[in-house]
């Protein structure tokens, strides 16, 4: 397929391209405490979001250089950033809509980075870059605290009645709740400055007791909670035991697992442990991928490109523009086209064979040049399966 011909169908006429008939179940989208090594998604960093329906297998759905192609270069140094690391997560989608969009995520960052506090609630906007949508002194004074560190570490939002509600990673001592321990979650009224407990890090212990039938030990850290939207339940992960620190629980019935979602499906070679947890809403199939080997090439390198979870044997086609646009399609993958067309598209210079192959994967390279004198040095890309998940999450290169 040509490139004009994708773009053609992808700006005009998303009708043409397979639709999703559904209905899909609700999955999950998390985030993992460190880097680790998936069974077929490469290693999967700390900033990487992995998605889960339940009873299958869990897989990368935004990697790092997708986080870095919104972002942008924030820090000045050339190279396009990236969360350190991602601890709280929520979707705040709206209720007609089956997918949670970028745009739709709340999220905190494992660290200060880029001017951005670890307590600071952050969203990305649809032209790419993270703007706050609650500072950390917004949540130290709603608990009365002025010192001592403060970091968001679990974060949902309880959409009936607009509440903020979130975990801190070393608890706090003397706020207007009384001590808080780092398992406890409270919630927090914005219009209104309520403040209450919404479970107490015992109430934890006692779910995922019931839920075990026996005594692990102590929990430790609530890592992440969400409240599922089929019916409102608290789901959560906690930090241990180890052997369920990636199994994702909920109160309901004084305690459960919730079924397909237990820590074996996951996918991973490594130990690892999950981190944020949200609802990502329903999906006709995987996300399909795109990394690079490197984010700040030099002129004349040449790139590896990989792509995952494309239909087998599809072929790809791939563009790249000096400007980003969110354009929301009904398309599968992602579903929204970065790459700006008011600015220009170049086709990509695969090399070899554009197609994937049976496992969906395609490995290839991509020779970075730089056409002249004053010419951009900044590209977004990404890529088209012509034959059925849709639209690849992003990528942004700086080339030096």
């Amino acid at each position: 397929m040509t490139l004009t011909l994708a773009l053609s169908l992808l700006l005009s006429a998303p009708a043409a391209w397979p639709q999703a008939t559904g209905p899909f179940p609700e999955a999950v989208l998390v985030s993992i405490t460190r880097d680790a090594a998936h069974g077929h998604d490469g290693v999967v960093g700390d900033a990487a979001l992995l998605r889960r329906e339940p009873g299958s297998l869990g897989h990368r759905a935004w990697p790092e250089d997708a986080w870095a192609a919104l972002f942008g270069d924030l820090d000045g140094d050339g190279v396009p950033d990236l969360p350190d690391g991602v601890d709280a997560l929520t979707e705040v989608r709206r209720p007609w809509q089956e997918q949670a969009w970028m745009t739709d995520l709340w999220f905190s960052m494992d660290r200060d980075a880029f001017g951005f506090s670890d307590g600071d609630v952050l969203r990305l906007t649809p032209a790419g870059p993270p703007e706050v949508v609650h500072r950390e002194d917004e949540l130290r004074a709603a608990l009365g605290l002025s010192g001592g560190t403060f970091d968001v570490d679990a974060l949902a939002l309880r959409k009936d009645d607009g509440a903020l509600c979130f975990s801190l990673r070393d608890g706090a001592t003397g706020t207007v709740l009384g001590d808080l321990a780092d398992g406890d979650v409270v919630a927090w009224l914005p219009d209104s400055g309520e403040v209450t407990i919404l479970a107490r890090e015992a109430d934890f212990q006692a779910w995922v007791e019931h839920a075990l039938g026996r005594s692990p030990g102590p929990i430790g850290d609530v890592k992440g909670i969400a409240f599922r939207p089929a019916d409102g339940a608290l789901c959560f992960t906690v930090q241990a035991p180890s052997d369920q620190d990636a199994t994702v629980f909920t109160n309901l019935g004084g305690g459960e697992v919730v079924a397909g979602l237990e820590e074996a499906g996951w996918g991973f070679r490594d130990a690892f442990e999950l981190d944020a947890l949200t609802f990502a809403g329903a999906q006709e199939g995987p996300t399909l991928t795109l990394t690079v080997s490197d984010r700040n090439p030099a002129a004349g390198e040449v790139l590896r490109v990989t792509v995952r979870h494309a239909t087998p044997g599809a072929q790809l086609t791939g563009w790249m523009s000096p400007r980003a646009r969110v354009r929301r399609l009904a398309l599968g993958g992602i579903g929204w086209v970065l790459p700006d067309a008011g600015a220009g598209f170049r086709p990509w210079p695969f090399a070899g064979d554009d197609f994937a192959d049976e496992e969906g994967e395609f490995h290839g390279s991509l020779k970075v040049d730089v056409p002249g004198p004053g010419a951009t040095r900044e590209w977004v890309l990404q890529v088209v399966d012509v034959d059925g998940y849709g639209l690849s999450t992003p990528v942004r290169i700086h080339v030096r």
